[in-house]
């Protein structure tokens, strides 16, 4: 849970972006969380693009993560239930 704002896209009703801090500290040793998830459509799918935070931490000050989300591609396997979605650089099990 988290206090904050969410884009929605109109035509799809998809999430776009995420933006605010978590409902609750989530640790004693944070001052502070500020996050931004974004989202963007390939195809017909919404994958996430990029997550970055901003941690206030008591001992060891500011901390920046930014996290790039890269080469989706669809795949054509068909399950039950929908369609398989591979990403480059993982392996699947």
């Amino acid at each position: 849970m988290f206090e904050g704002r969410i884009w929605v896209d109109t035509e799809d009703y998809a999430l776009v972006r995420a933006e605010g801090n978590p409902a609750k500290n989530p640790s004693f040793w944070t001052k502070h969380v500020h996050f931004v998830h974004t989202y963007e459509k390939q195809g017909g799918f919404w994958f996430p693009l990029s997550t970055g935070s901003v941690t206030d931490a008591r001992i060891f000050g500011r901390t920046d993560l930014t996290i790039e989300y890269f080469d989706y591609k669809p795949n054509a396997t068909q399950f039950a239930e929908g369609i398989a979605i591979t990403t480059q650089g993982f392996r699947q099990q």
